[in-house]
């Protein structure tokens, strides 16, 4: 039986209405909720591809702001109303919006963009070249560079080489970075399935490791993708993160035939999720809840990674964070935290001890 908004295949120019239209290369997918304030320049951005070959599906989760109407009002203006389609649904969140994208896509590619992030104009031309280059390679990805909300670098940067048979890396760390980074496919898509409702907030990442297992991926050495960072909110679950984390990590720990491969990194490969997890806990608000869940995360990264220990200085640095948002009230936490500069991101040092594990090649079937 399907899953609840499951991905549906279509066949690239299939019929519908009767009518059978000319299918574009690349359907890019655009999924937006109360998006009023960023869609605009999100669309401008994949609007102003070099690569021309391409449809958009705005898919409007439920808005109430106004969304789907400025897409579409944008489009217009811009003569781009013949490439770009708003689609409408009841709330149902991210991943059943990209499926219902993809389902009434024509073209050979999906690619997916974030109602508040932004292409470089060579982004589409890139991976499609790169993967008319690979047959073999069912996903493109480029490097990510990380931005506000004016699109000003925060000084990180995504830029992994990894190319080929890459599922292990993948899962040791999620080098794709984004939702809005790949171009994937159809097939590989049709093959493996859509994104999982189920696996929420981590659905993109699922399915990069799926496709991942079955197909090669290519990289686009080259900075395409600007990720816009938002501080976390109060509202940010990391605890059902981390339940879909483990979910996703048993399974792929249990795929043949990498297991045996992966099995001696187990504990590193939990280590570097766990990394990002403990910086969504304190990223937000601070809170007693968060602050206790965050040492726990970080006894579960020592134990997969001891040699951050040797960063004992940054650690001491990061218990005080952490005991500041376990013991004090929020807006004492947050004012104690305030008052001494180094303690406001010392919760990215772990996230950037990303620690690779040296892999065996895959088996040759």
């Amino acid at each position: 039986m399907a899953r609840s908004g499951s991905f549906a295949p279509i066949a690239a120019g299939q019929e519908r209405d009767g009518r059978r239209a000319a299918a574009p290369r690349v359907s890019v997918i655009v999924p937006v909720y109360n998006g009023a304030a960023t869609i605009a320049g999100t669309l401008r951005s994949v609007l102003a591809q070099t690569f021309g070959d391409f449809e958009v599906l705005v898919v409007d989760d439920g808005s109430t702001d106004g969304s789907g109407a400025i897409a579409q009002a944008l489009a217009a203006d811009l003569g781009a109303g013949d490439r770009l389609r708003v689609l409408h649904q009841a709330n149902g969140g991210q991943a059943i919006a990209r499926n219902h994208g993809m389902a009434a896509a024509r073209g050979e590619f999906f690619a997916f963009i974030d109602a508040d992030d932004w292409w470089t104009p060579d982004k589409l031309a890139a991976q499609v070249a790169a993967l008319d280059a690979h047959p073999a390679a069912a996903l493109a990805y480029s490097w990510t560079v990380l931005v506000n909300g004016d699109r000003q670098p925060l000084g990180g940067r995504v830029e992994a080489p990894f190319s080929g048979a890459v599922h292990g890396l993948l899962l040791v760390t999620d080098f794709i970075s984004s939702g809005s980074n790949p171009l994937v496919r159809r097939g590989a898509i049709a093959r493996v399935g859509g994104f999982d409702p189920a696996l929420i907030p981590s659905e993109d990442w699922d399915l990069w490791l799926r496709i991942a297992a079955a197909f090669d991926l290519i990289c686009v050495p080259q900075p395409h993708i600007l990720y816009r960072q938002r501080p976390a909110s109060s509202s940010d679950d990391v605890w059902r993160q981390e339940r879909v984390s483990r979910t996703i990590l048993n399974r792929e720990l249990g795929r043949e035939p990498g297991r045996d491969r992966l099995r001696p990194h187990r504990r590193l490969i939990f280590a570097n999720r766990y990394k990002y997890l403990l910086f969504k806990a304190l990223d937000a608000p601070p809170t007693p809840r968060r602050g206790w869940t965050a040492l726990r995360f970080l006894g579960i990264i020592l134990w997969g990674d001891r040699g951050l220990l040797r960063q004992g200085h940054k650690i001491l640095l990061l218990l005080l964070r952490i005991a500041l948002t376990a013991l004090l009230p929020s807006p004492l936490a947050r004012a104690a935290i305030a008052i001494v500069p180094p303690l406001s991101r010392i919760h990215t040092f772990p996230l950037n001890h990303t620690k690779i594990p040296r892999l065996h090649p895959p088996p040759t079937p």
